[in-house]
């Protein structure tokens, strides 16, 4: 599901080795029916390749699977109880030049 927002306060902080993740539009919500006995392999690939079709499309992008706060995921988008936002993915257009906090 895209979520046409930007992502800051769905993050709780750092985003593995990479740092923070700032300035994209919107993000794309990976969500999961907890009652099914496949829903961690459907959303890990169903995700890849949608990232990787961001990626071809000159998209940034990166998997945040742990730093992000799926209860406000919920809240910005109509979920039903048996659903679970798994991971989340920033999109947008990476800065030509960056800056050194970017760095």
């Amino acid at each position: 599901m895209v979520v046409l927002r930007q992502p800051e306060d769905v993050f709780k902080g750092l985003v593995g080795s990479y740092g923070r993740v700032a300035g994209a539009p919107a993000y794309i919500a990976f969500i999961g029916r907890m009652d099914s006995s496949r829903v961690q392999e459907a959303a890990g690939y169903t995700g890849e390749g949608i990232i990787l079709e961001a990626t071809a499309l000159g998209l940034a992008t990166c998997w945040v699977g742990g730093f992000f706060r799926p209860e406000t995921v919920r809240v910005q988008m109509e979920m039903r109880e048996e659903e679970k936002a798994l991971s989340i993915t920033p999109v947008g257009y990476a800065p030509s030049r960056k800056t050194v906090r970017r760095r």
